[in-house]
């Protein structure tokens, strides 16, 4: 159907799959959050004067800055879960946050 009040075509998986790939990405994006507070907490509490311990710094950014872009993504696929975008900021989101973790799995596999 065509025309100006005609309904959009609504896929029947788009929705389910939308929230499922918006809740995954806002467990992961949530987890490397923390992360990234914890590490940025360890790297404050370090007695040593070791000038390595700022690497923690470097760590937190790289764990929490995709985790946060990717719980704001997730968070708007989820509100926009009925439209194609929705999905398209759900994919997004999912593989943002996953970047990080394929890169550690990625780099301890190389070092193996």
């Amino acid at each position: 159907m065509t025309g100006l009040d005609a309904r959009p075509r609504d896929a029947p998986a788009r929705r389910p799959a939308t929230l499922l790939c918006a809740g995954a990405a806002i467990v992961v994006g949530a987890l490397l959050v923390l992360y990234g507070a914890m590490l940025v907490h360890w790297t404050n509490e370090d007695p040593s004067g070791d000038p390595l311990v700022g690497i923690g710094y470097l760590l937190a950014g790289v764990a929490g800055i995709p985790g946060a872009v990717g719980l704001l993504l997730a968070a708007g696929g989820a509100a926009l879960s009925r439209r194609t975008a929705g999905l398209v900021l759900a994919v997004l989101a999912l593989a943002t946050v996953l970047v990080p973790i394929l890169l550690v799995a990625w780099l301890l596999i190389i070092n193996v």
